[in-house]
């Protein structure tokens, strides 16, 4: 289980788009991320599942190296991953 948690709330003024609560921009699934130094491996990601649809506001929260900024930077192209 990944110590990432998401905290979703809806942004007013969407009701007139068509589909807006249910059209997913946002999706990753199974995202793995694993650093390597010397003899040690440490799993950044270990399968990440995420989904936002238009119109949310999400938070990614979590404990200082959990994974957040992995997360975000293999999301936007910053860094690869391993799998996902």
């Amino acid at each position: 289980m990944n110590a990432i948690s998401t905290n979703t709330t809806k942004t007013l003024g969407r009701d007139n788009l068509p589909d807006a609560e249910t059209e997913v921009i946002i999706q990753v699934e199974g995202l793995h991320k694993t650093y390597v130094s010397g003899d040690v491996q440490v799993q950044a990601l270990r399968g990440v599942d995420l989904s936002v649809k238009r119109g949310e506001m999400d938070a990614i929260m979590g404990p200082s190296g959990c994974g957040k900024t992995t997360l975000l930077n293999s999301m936007s192209g910053l860094d690869t991953f391993d799998e996902g």
